[in-house]
C-alpha cells in the first residue's frame, strides 16, 4: 500500500545524531485516523522516543535554544513537541536516550526553586518519571519527621507571585510517577464558569480528540467568546485541559482514565524548608479521571481545600502512610474527600490531623460505599474522623 524509497545512509557522527535521525524516520511514518459519527481518535504525529533529559535551570519563559534546559522545555522534548535538532549544542548534551522517559534535575546550589510564569504543558508520555530524588544533595534517609519517614525535597515548583497559574503537574497518560518533589502556590480565582479543580497535581486522564473544546473560561486564557476559543485550539494544546460541561463543535466529549500514576515522596503545599508558603494552592491532589492511582509516603498539608479530592472517576485509588495535615483553610475543608466512583479504593496508615473538616469525607459515591473497601487506621482529626452523605 505504501512506496518504499530506499535513500543512501549517511555516516552519523555521534550518537545524538542517531537520535536526531531516529526521530525524523518515525515522524515519517503515515498518520491514520479512525473516524466514527461523533470523534476522530487522532494518533499523535510523532512516536516520542524515550528519553532522559536534565533540567539545569530554574527559569521558565519562553522556548528558545540557549544554554540551559527548563523544566517547560524538558516537558516538552519528552512530549515529542519540542524536536531534537531545534535545541542548542548544550541542551542537546542534556539530552539522551534510555529505556525509560525521565526527567531528572542538575540545579545549582541556591537556585533550586523554580518559579513557572504559566500553566506547564499536561505529561503525556506514557511510563514518564519525574524524578526529584535526583537533585544533587537529595537524601533518602534524611526525614523532617518521625511518624512516616518522608525525605525532603530540595527541588520546589510554585508559582510566580504575579501570576495566577492554577495546576502545577497535569497528568494526561498512564503510568506516570511523580516524585520528590516540593509543589505550592497553585490556584485560581472564582469564576461563574470554572475550568478543572486546580492544585498541585492533577490527573485528567487522556484526550481522545486531538482538539477538544467544551467549556472556555475566557479570563484564564485570553478568549471572549466561543469562536475564539474554537479557534484557539489550533494554538495550543492547554486548551484541551478544560473539560467537563457543554457539548463541543465536535461533538461530546470522550476521555480515557489515566492508569496506575504513583505520586510518591512529594511534600505538597509546603516549602523545602517546612515553611507555610507564600501563596497556598487550592487542592493537593486531585484524582479526577483515573484509576489504579497510588498516593503514597507524601506531606499534604496548608491547602486551601482538601488535601486530596476525586472527581468523576477514582476507582482502585491507593492512599498510604501520607502525612495530611492543616488542610481546608478557606473552604472545603476535608484532609480527603471522595466522591465519583471510588470503587476498590483504600485508605490506610496514613496521620490526618487538624485539618478543618472530616478526615476523610465521602460525598454522594457511586456505587455502594461498602463495596469501595474504605479502610482507615492510625487517623485523629480534629472533627469527625469518617462522615458519609
Amino acid at each position: 500500500m505504501y512506496k518504499i524509497i530506499k535513500q543512501k545512509q549517511k555516516k552519523q557522527k555521534n550518537p545524538f545524531d542517531k537520535l536526531v535521525a531516529a526521530k525524523h524516520l518515525l515522524t515519517s511514518v503515515p498518520i491514520l485516523l479512525l473516524i466514527t459519527p461523533n470523534i476522530a481518535f487522532a494518533q499523535p504525529a510523532t512516536t516520542a522516543l524515550t528519553l532522559r533529559v536534565v533540567v539545569n535551570s530554574n527559569q521558565d519563559g519562553i522556548i528558545q535554544p540557549d544554554d540551559v534546559l527548563t523544566l517547560r522545555e524538558a516537558i516538552a522534548i519528552v512530549n515529542g513537541n519540542l524536536p531534537l535538532e531545534k535545541l542548542s549544542t548544550v541542551e542537546k548534551s542534556l539530552v539522551s536516550s534510555t529505556n525509560q522517559s525521565q526527567i531528572t534535575f542538575q540545579l545549582a546550589p541556591g537556585q533550586t526553586k523554580i518559579t513557572l510564569e504559566s500553566l506547564l504543558p499536561a505529561l503525556t508520555t506514557p511510563g514518564l518519571i519525574i524524578d526529584g530524588t535526583s537533585q544533587p544533595g537529595y537524601d533518602t534517609n534524611k526525614s523532617a519527621t518521625a511518624e512516616i519517614e518522608i525525605p525532603i525535597p530540595i527541588v520546589e515548583i510554585t508559582s510566580a507571585a504575579d501570576k495566577e497559574v492554577f495546576r502545577g503537574l497535569t497528568v494526561a497518560a498512564d503510568n506516570i510517577t511523580i516524585q520528590g518533589l516540593s509543589l505550592h502556590g497553585f490556584s485560581s480565582e472564582h469564576r461563574d464558569t470554572a475550568s478543572l479543580p486546580p492544585g498541585d497535581i492533577v490527573i485528567l486522564g487522556m484526550e481522545k480528540e486531538q482538539f477538544v473544546i467544551t467549556r472556555f473560561p475566557g479570563k484564564d486564557y485570553g478568549l471572549k467568546n466561543r469562536r475564539d476559543a474554537e479557534g484557539a485550539e489550533k494554538r495550543s494544546k492547554e486548551v484541551l485541559l478544560v473539560l467537563d460541561g457543554e457539548r463541543s463543535s465536535k461533538g461530546n466529549y470522550f476521555s480515557k482514565p489515566a492508569k496506575n500514576t504513583i505520586i510518591k515522596d512529594n511534600w505538597l503545599g509546603i516549602t523545602s524548608g517546612e515553611e507555610f508558603p507564600n501563596k497556598t494552592s487550592a487542592f493537593g491532589v486531585s484524582v479526577f479521571n483515573a484509576t489504579d492511582t497510588t498516593i503514597n509516603r507524601n506531606r499534604i498539608a496548608n491547602h486551601e481545600g482538601s488535601g486530596i479530592i476525586t472527581g468523576k472517576l477514582a476507582s482502585n485509588t491507593q492512599i498510604t502512610e501520607n502525612i495530611i495535615v492543616g488542610n481546608g483553610i478557606a473552604g472545603m475543608p476535608d484532609a480527603i474527600r471522595l466522591e465519583g466512583n471510588i470503587n476498590n479504593s483504600q485508605v490506610t496508615s496514613n496521620l490526618i490531623c487538624a485539618n478543618d473538616g472530616s478526615g476523610v469525607y465521602l460525598f454522594k459515591p457511586e456505587g455502594s460505599v461498602k463495596y469501595s473497601q474504605i479502610t482507615l487506621s492510625t487517623m485523629v482529626d480534629a472533627y469527625d474522623g469518617l462522615v458519609f452523605i
